[in-house]
């Protein structure tokens, strides 16, 4: 008999890690994943397809609900069980969880010895809740359809990947069905440290082939090209060259900051340089930097791009431009692998 796959959600300092260790022993139990924002848990259930959603009733950015409501609008088959301290029948946080979808709910401090307790109830009520079909939360038909990006990257000279830290395991697989051709270039942002980044060149390097390179400063964009950067302790921009052609440049920090390059820089360089003829493709983010340099990008009118489990960027753009106007598009990340392709 297979495991039950389960993903736990909890803000509190030790509280996923408690809830591990007590399940971990369980043979009819796998944890695929832990989360400690609302974000972070969405974005994890849709990559890793658990049976079962431990969460806690609220979280620094969402409440269990909207969670719960979010996992149904993306058609997982989940079921959610609620479990913290403050997991109570008047708690108002409760009725709206069990409202959305939630099958059963379990008071409890995130604890490694209040767990143990109530190990073998907990462990059960997952195993149930992960064969049955009718705890599943309800999905909402028809909420997220594909849209229609064909043709979006026409006429574009310069395309930027930025590649989230926290999903760059899906980078390779990514990037293997790219393959860019003569027209346009493609700049790739990857949020990792330097100690990490050899791995990647050698990753894409085998995909990729001579394609991919690190950049350099003064490298010359003129078609056909995957520059490849990794965090770094100068910010790169795309100036205009010598004969007015177009180069990668590094300059130094106006603030210093733990990664970069700073991406509201970059974009606005990029709207500046190539007005129209620029692209963005988000994947994931938290929706910190980068905001402002998207407007200038659409502005420009070149084309913004989010990948649809960067929650925490998406909600960022909902909140700053209200009007819709950026990103020009929300999707997942299947069909902006498909999108890519067009650069060949």
């Amino acid at each position: 008999m297979k495991a039950v796959k389960v993903l736990i959600a909890d803000p509190r300092q030790g509280g996923p890690e408690a809830m591990v260790s007590v399940l971990s022993g369980n043979p009819r139990i796998e944890v695929v994943a832990t989360a400690r924002t609302g974000a972070e848990c969405i974005r994890k259930a849709a990559l890793t397809r658990p049976h079962v959603v431990i969460m806690d009733l609220k979280f620094k950015d969402l409440v269990a609900a909207e969670v719960i409501e979010e996992l149904a609008a993306r058609e997982l088959k989940v079921a959610v069980y609620v479990i913290g301290p403050e997991v109570t029948k008047i708690n108002p946080l409760l009725k709206q969880a069990l409202k959305a979808g939630a099958f059963d709910f379990l008071r409890c401090r995130p604890t490694e010895s209040d767990l143990a307790k109530l190990e073998r109830q907990i462990a059960n009520t997952i195993f149930v809740a992960g064969l049955t079909a009718s705890n599943q939360i309800p999905c909402k038909e028809g909420a997220r359809s594909s849209p229609d990006l064909k043709g979006l990257f026409g006429g574009k000279s310069l395309v930027t990947l930025v590649w989230a830290a926290e999903r760059v395991t899906e980078l390779s697989e990514a990037v293997a069905r790219i393959k860019v051709g003569t027209r346009a270039d493609l700049l790739l942002v990857v949020g990792v440290p330097p100690d990490n980044f050899e791995k990647i060149m050698g990753d894409l390097g085998d995909i990729v082939g001579h394609q991919a390179r690190p950049i350099s400063n003064g490298a010359e964009l003129t078609g056909g090209r995957l520059y490849v950067t990794p965090r770094r302790v100068q910010d790169v921009v795309v100036e205009k060259g010598p004969g007015g052609s177009r180069m990668l440049s590094f300059v130094e920090r106006r603030v210093q900051k733990e990664i970069g390059p700073n991406l509201d820089r970059l974009f606005t360089s990029i709207a500046s340089t190539y007005k129209g003829q620029g692209a963005i493709v988000m994947v994931g983010g938290d929706g910190v930097e980068g905001v402002k340099g998207m407007k200038d990008v659409g502005d420009a009118g070149g084309v913004v791009l989010v990948d649809d489990l960067a929650v925490e960027l998406t909600s960022a753009l909902k909140q700053k431009y209200s009007d819709g106007s950026i990103p020009t598009r929300v999707a997942p990340l299947e069909d902006l692998r498909i999108l890519l392709k067009e650069l060949e």
